[in-house]
């Protein structure tokens, strides 16, 4: 996950030219270039809650989700999933938690639809991580943003779908064993 987020907050930083800082006189007569822009990784998780997801599967997730969370102290952008994209709901913190009473869902399954919501967030994020049984339909293509599958499994010999590879990679596929 942390490569998927280096990958996306290097796509939209950029070097400038503007006004050095003074304490860059320290380089005369090179003038070597900033980095522009907010620093700060944006992450969009993208849940499925269709009719497949029990609770455990559900809870496993969103444990995931707040793992991402304290691992990497960024705020994360949650987008309930079925056969359509929800609401998104920003979690900041650990006590967020119990600001998700329910996830809305229950239908089918197209974790196509909560991709596509999450890469069209303003801002958009750097990397999208989608949790999911792995029983949906998956982009015909690689999004330009990072997209990591995690795949949640009653065991690891246990079969489950998994995204066509190629064109996904084992890179962008992550195997996550229900606790």
């Amino acid at each position: 996950m942390s490569v998927a987020i280096a990958q996306g907050l290097g796509m939209r930083l950029n070097y400038s030219f503007a006004r050095p800082s003074r304490r860059q006189a320290q380089y005369l007569p090179i003038l070597p270039p900033t980095l522009s822009g907010n620093m700060e990784p944006r992450v969009a998780c993208v849940i499925d809650t269709s009719g497949s997801m029990s609770n455990e599967y559900i809870a496993q997730a969103l444990a995931e989700v707040f793992a991402v969370l304290e691992a990497f102290q960024i705020p994360v952008t949650l987008i309930p999933c079925d056969a359509k994209a929800y609401k998104p709901i920003t979690v900041a913190k650990p006590a967020d938690r119990f600001k998700i009473k329910q996830l809305q869902g229950g239908g089918g399954t197209d974790m196509v639809a909560g991709i596509t919501a999450a890469l069209a967030l303003k801002p958009p994020p750097d990397s999208v991580l989608v949790l999911t049984d792995g029983y949906t339909g998956y982009p015909p293509l690689p999004c330009k943003t990072p997209v990591i599958f995690g795949i949640i499994k009653e065991s690891y010999s246990a079969e489950t779908p998994e995204p066509p590879m190629p064109p996904w990679t084992k890179d962008s596929v992550l195997p996550i064993v229900l606790l």
